[in-house]
């Protein structure tokens, strides 16, 4: 869903915010380009719902469409942090010293840099700030799921990646589907699997771990992209 007409002119110091930590602060409209497709996407729109609903009235802006444009601006700040610190360190560095506190523990770096201790503590601290019985419940419910099922959401996120221009330019960035497709492919299957597995709340799991590495290796292709756009 997005916001559609004529916006008011977007200023990097009114977007360049954590909405989590100024919660305060005005909902932002849809981040340029991001509804690039939206008037394509009204067609196929049409044809499915058109005879039961207004197409045109349903997609009139309300709360949760303007909620949800803001939402494009947020970024996962403990992620940005630590891939601001490969950078600093050296992406190989920095990749190491990651993963050994991803599978060892923050407390065997002798020296972490401050961003993998943000980041680390609210990791450690995760499974106490959400419902674990919802949460189970929810992992079973996607295991109960049909084949046909899986299939199309497992469609429809290659879809976004391929349609979305951040994400796609982000992918690409990384070389990954161009060089080492099959591996790219299969890990991508990893992650979908290891999400039904009970232990994907622990923070000491292998799928846990894995699941972490998703957003890490999104971030550092963002990073690369805004490097070769300056």
């Amino acid at each position: 869903m997005t916001v559609t007409g004529e916006r008011p002119e977007i200023l990097v110091e009114d977007v360049d915010f954590n909405r989590r930590d100024h919660p305060e602060r005005p909902l932002r409209p849809i981040p340029p380009g991001r509804d690039h497709f939206a008037d394509q996407w009204r067609h196929m729109r049409e044809f499915m719902f058109g005879t039961w609903i207004d197409i045109d009235k349903e997609v009139e802006p309300n709360d949760i469409t303007r909620m949800r444009d803001d939402y494009f601006w947020q970024a996962d700040e403990h992620m940005v942090g630590a891939v601001d610190a490969f950078e600093r360190l050296g992406y190989e560095q920095g990749r190491a010293l990651f993963e050994q506190a991803l599978t060892q523990g923050i407390e065997t770096l002798e020296d972490p840099p401050q961003e993998f201790v943000d980041l680390f503590d609210h990791l450690d601290r995760l499974a106490s700030q959400f419902d674990l019985v919802a949460a189970e419940r929810g992992r079973m419910l996607a295991m109960s799921s049909t084949r046909a099922a899986t299939t199309i959401i497992q469609g429809w996120a290659f879809y976004e990646t391929a349609m979305t221009g951040d994400i796609s330019a982000a992918t690409g960035a990384t070389g990954r589907f161009a060089d080492d497709g099959p591996r790219r492919f299969i890990e991508t299957a990893r992650v979908f699997a290891q999400f039904t597995l009970p232990d994907i709340f622990d923070r000491r799991s292998v799928a846990f771990q894995d699941v972490v590495r998703v957003p890490v290796d999104a971030r550092t292709g963002k990073s690369r992209v805004a490097a070769q756009v300056g």
